[in-house]
């Protein structure tokens, strides 16, 4: 069998496992933030179904004693990607490498945030894990669907959602 059709099997197989808690976590407690990232993610799958590929939306996967929620798990030719979603204001600052970035929002407020580039490789690595098969290529990449503003740093690290489809292609 090859790539294509492991992908198209596992996608299929995984369809009929999905766990909907995070989703359901979501519903539980509708508040600013949520309503926020529900619709960045919705603005990225409008993006990847214009492409005509199919996408799994908040798709959690199970790893020994951890899980990891994934925004978009979708299927491109050839491989999947993951799409982390962030719908983020203010400026963003840190490195690629860092275990946390640093938002500055309004008033000068400032917050820790999980790295999102180290978050979505750990997610690749999972999917690679669960797919099995070293020949189907698994590719991530964080999206900015919000108004932030990333350091220089972080700017090779992120694509904006107006260049996505482009990216993507």
């Amino acid at each position: 069998m090859g790539p294509d059709e492991v992908i198209a099997a596992w996608m299929k197989r995984f369809l009929g496992r999905r766990d909907g808690g995070a989703t359901e976590a979501q519903a539980a407690q509708p508040d600013r933030a949520a309503a926020l990232g529900g619709l960045g993610e919705a603005l990225v799958a409008g993006v990847v179904r214009e492409l005509g590929w199919p996408a799994l939306r908040n798709v959690v996967l199970r790893e020994r004693a951890s899980s990891a929620e994934l925004d978009l798990l979708v299927r491109a030719p050839h491989c999947i990607v993951l799409l982390e979603v962030k719908t983020w204001s203010g400026f963003v600052d840190g490195t690629a490498g860092a275990e946390e970035w640093v938002r500055y929002g309004a008033g000068g407020r400032e917050a820790c945030v999980p790295n999102a580039v180290r978050q979505n490789r750990a997610h690749v690595g999972i999917v690679g894990r669960a797919i099995g098969e070293s020949e189907v290529r698994v590719f991530g990449f964080v999206v900015s669907a919000g108004h932030a503003r990333y350091a220089e740093r972080l700017r090779g690290h992120v694509v904006p959602l107006a260049d996505l489809a482009m990216v993507l292609r």
